[in-house]
């Protein structure tokens, strides 16, 4: 609220004051609100506007024009000549010719009398006073107070904790009616999906028989009833009776849906498992740094997951469509996921720095320091040295076959990392 002053003492200033003030009315309160970012409304401007009438002299210049009237004489000689100049055709040419120059001077005195008669004669300005009204407004800004309001007095701390205990409770209840939205509107979806699966799709058809389904169906047909008769509605409610329908139907679902997930996980699992047998030739043959153990453990978790999966296709062969599979197509990836990961570690693994090289002796002699994958391999012995660039320099001034050695580990860690991709 706002409290307004100075009113009165505009009013006293401008009405009370008539000798100096020509002003009868009373004045026009104008008031100018800035509504915020926030939705406040706050008071910018209050002002009284008085409407004052006031009469001034002033001096206008004018120029008097007269002008004359024709001559009315001329006009009867004109028409007199005109009216003989018709009745004259019967008198002698003579006279003819007489009366139309007589005719002829006349016309020319009655046009050089009109020409005379038309012209315009000018006078000199004279000056005259007219009275001009016009309207002046005078504005007074007015004294604007915000005062606060009497009947709402200012909270205390006992009711701030109370109104934000009422605050939590509302969102509690907004929370409580979205969940309950949203699970009943997931147990609608699973019941028209469900009822949709059973008559449209051939694979549920094969795995189920027709009294499993008509016992499902009338399950699902009670449950869309049920919505409509429930009184207390709530999440938990609706969730739970999504719990008894997936009760009744998943295991038909299942079996459907496996039915063409089984021999998709195969085809990818038998991919997976030839090329872990090629990871381990290659572990062998390029991985000499590699412990022999490891190598062999790759192979025989390979080897047994491989078995599994054999023997899972076989005991699924001799069961029927309508009974539970003998293994699920996640079964397979679990299975086989040990062996892939033992496979990533052992080909990440980095050749040791110097691994198969010779070692300079500190007593300046060379001594020979193979291991004994190197030997088999038939690498050849030399020494070398690391200056403070980096470079490696042979003391016998050969770099032949350093630079030989360098380019086979290039292409051993190339064909390493591309095994590592195809895995």
């Amino acid at each position: 609220a706002y409290e307004i002053s100075g009113v009165p003492k505009a009013i006293e200033k401008y009405l009370g004051n008539a000798e100096k003030y020509n002003i009868t009315e009373l004045p026009k309160i104008s008031l100018s609100f800035l509504l915020d970012a926030n939705g406040v409304v706050d008071l910018v401007s209050a002002t009284a506007s008085f409407t004052e009438w006031v009469t001034e002299e002033k001096e206008v210049r004018k120029k008097n024009k007269k002008k004359t009237q024709k001559s009315k004489d001329s006009k009867k000689e004109k028409d007199q000549d005109e009216s003989k100049s018709e009745t004259g055709e019967t008198e002698d040419e003579k006279d003819a010719e007489t009366e139309k120059s007589e005719t002829a001077d006349d016309d020319d005195t009655t046009g050089t009398a009109a020409a005379d008669a038309e012209t315009e004669t000018e006078t000199e300005e004279k000056p005259e006073i007219e009275f001009v009204h016009r309207k002046r407004t005078h504005r007074v800004d007015l004294n604007a107070v915000r005062i606060g309001p009497e009947d709402v007095k200012s909270m205390q701390q006992s009711d701030f904790a109370h109104s934000a205990k009422i605050l939590l409770e509302l969102d509690d209840r907004d929370r409580s009616v979205r969940e309950t939205a949203h699970a009943r509107n997931d147990l609608e979806t699973y019941i028209f999906e469900s009822r949709n699966r059973i008559s449209d799709e051939k694979n549920v058809q094969k795995v189920s028989t027709e009294a499993e389904r008509d016992a499902f169906l009338e399950v699902l047909n009670n449950a869309e009833d049920w919505i409509w008769d429930i009184e207390k509605e709530s999440a938990g409610v609706y969730k739970s009776k999504i719990r008894e329908l997936k009760q009744a139907g998943n295991d038909m679902f299942l079996r459907a849906d496996e039915l063409e997930a089984r021999p998709a996980a195969i085809a990818a699992v038998g991919k997976t498992l030839s090329q872990l047998y090629e990871s381990v030739e290659m572990l062998r043959t390029n991985y000499t740094w590699i412990n022999a153990t490891e190598i062999d453990k790759l192979e025989n978790v390979t080897k047994k997951a491989e078995v599994w999966l054999n023997t899972k296709i076989e005991e699924q062969d001799e069961k029927s469509l309508l009974e539970k599979p003998a293994y699920l197509s996640y079964d397979i990836y679990y299975k086989v996921e040990p062996a892939v990961e033992l496979a990533k570690k052992l080909l990440s693994r980095q050749k040791p720095y110097g691994w198969g090289k010779k070692k300079k002796a500190k007593n300046g002699t060379n001594t020979t320091t193979e291991s004994a994958q190197s030997g088999k391999d038939g690498e050849e012995a030399y020494t070398s040295k690391i200056d403070a660039d980096g470079e490696i320099e042979n003391d016998d001034g050969d770099g032949a076959d350093v630079e030989a050695e360098n380019k086979d580990d290039s292409e051993t860690e190339g064909q390493d990392a591309n095994d590592k991709t195809d895995l």
